[in-house]
Order: structure tokens, then C-alpha cells, then sequence
């Protein structure tokens, strides 16, 4: 492997250092493991035309999780635990602390986003609520929580006595955020033919300016240190105004 490795003709590294590499790492990417999503997508929606009060829609786009099963490496000698299904909506995590998480949801098992919508001529508005169940993230636990305290009901890690927290979980509790879109469109009304056709549309992200919900977060290899989930945006309220011209 070696000599095929400096026997490369891109290989810019001289092929006297052959006696000098003892070992080799592969890094590479390789198909060893699955991954099977069941689920339940759904698509609801409703228009009603009030005449001069306007037309108005509702509806919902949302996804309810069965399971997830996974395997990273398919019949691993190594790994015994890397190689048995598991279902990532019903399956165990480490213990933080000394208590359990058994038979939880590492990821949200329900999404939606709802919509109430209203236009009349020029005019229109809607509303989302968008929502995310609850889940208990993997990450590491504080080391000062549940039974690891140097005093019992103390705040110092590094012991095995109950801590003041002691009852600290990974546990995210279910996540709401809210979005609205004004717009108007000149249409033919103008006389102006540059004026016709012009579109105008107000967004307002996050209307509420909610943050993402605290997560306990070290630096390791997969994420640098923060209290709150980076999977979330932590922007807070976004607004965002277009304008378009139809010709």
C-alpha cells in the first residue's frame, strides 16, 4: 500500500520515506451502515372567498415521524453496540449524572408549519406558526448536576453525591416561532406603465425575536461551546422587504 501510495504520479512526497511509515489510517468514506425513515407527511389546506371582505386560506404542512432506524456498521466484529438497529424516536442515551434517559426521542418526532392567510385586490397577509416537538439532544451534561458533586445539594463537580440540580435531563422542551408576510402588488391600476406590475412584500421572520432553546454545549469535535442549540437559528428577528416588477 505504501509503494502504491508513492508510486503516485501526484504524489508530491519523496519515495525514500517508504522505510519511515509504520502504520496506515484510512479516513475515507465508506458504505457500512443504514438508514430507514418511516413517517407520515401531511398537506391540509381550505380558501374561502368572503366576497368585498376578501378571500381567505388556511392550512398545515407537517411531517409525523414513526421511526428512524439506524446501523452504522453493518455485522462490525469490533462494535457489537454499532451494529444493532437502532430507532433514533424510542431509543436510550447515556445517563447524565447517574440518571437515566431510557426510551426517549433524540430527534423531534413532529414539524408543522401552519398558515392564515388573507388578500383583497392589491392587498395581502398571511401569518406562520412554525413548531417542533420536544427531543433530548447527545450532547454532554454539565459536570455538576444530579449525583456528581463533591458535597451532597453542592454546586462542585467531580463526586458521586447529589447535587443541588438533580434533576437535570437533555431534554428540549417543544419549539413555537411565528412569521408574517405583507404584500402589495400595483397590478394594472397605475397609469404609469412602469408602475404596473410592481411588487411589494414585507417579511417579518421570528416576529416574537425567540431564541433557540438552552442546550448545554462544550467544545468537542462536533460543535464549538454555546447554551443553545446551534441547529437553530439564533438571529432572532429578521425583517426582509422585496420588490419585484412583472414586465
Amino acid at each position: 500500500m505504501v509503494a502504491k501510495f508513492l508510486g503516485n504520479s501526484r504524489n508530491p512526497v519523496p519515495p525514500q520515506v517508504a522505510t519511515s511509515v509504520l502504520w496506515i489510517n484510512d479516513g475515507s468514506i465508506f458504505n457500512a451502515g443504514w438508514t430507514k425513515l418511516q413517517g407520515i407527511d401531511w398537506n391540509v389546506s381550505y380558501d374561502l372567498d368572503l366576497g368585498d371582505i376578501g378571500a381567505f386560506n388556511v392550512g398545515v404542512v407537517g411531517t409525523y415521524y414513526l421511526h428512524r432506524y439506524e446501523v452504522n456498521f453493518v455485522g462490525s466484529k469490533l462494535d457489537p453496540e454499532a451494529a444493532a438497529i437502532q430507532d433514533q424516536f424510542h431509543t436510550t442515551l447515556g445517563s447524565v449524572g447517574g440518571t437515566a434517559q431510557t426510551g426517549v426521542e433524540s430527534l423531534p418526532r413532529m414539524r408543522y408549519r401552519a398558515r392564515l392567510g388573507w388578500s383583497n385586490g392589491p392587498w395581502s397577509l398571511t401569518g406562520f406558526m412554525n413548531y417542533s416537538s420536544h427531543f433530548y439532544h447527545t450532547q454532554n451534561a454539565p459536570p455538576n448536576v444530579n449525583f456528581q458533586c463533591t458535597t451532597a445539594g453542592g454546586t462542585i463537580g467531580g463526586g458521586s453525591l447529589p447535587c443541588l440540580i438533580n434533576n437535570y435531563t437533555n431534554i428540549e422542551p417543544s419549539y413555537y416561532t411565528f412569521d408574517l408576510s405583507l404584500g402589495y402588488d400595483t397590478g394594472d391600476d397605475p397609469a404609469n406603465d412602469y408602475l404596473k406590475h410592481v411588487g411589494i412584500q414585507m417579511v417579518v421572520q421570528n416576529v416574537a425575536g425567540k431564541h433557540p432553546s438552552f442546550q448545554y454545549g462544550p467544545n468537542n469535535s462536533g460543535r464549538t461551546v454555546a447554551a443553545y442549540d446551534i441547529l437553530k437559528p439564533d438571529t432572532g428577528r429578521v425583517w426582509t422587504v422585496t420588490v419585484t416588477k412583472t414586465w
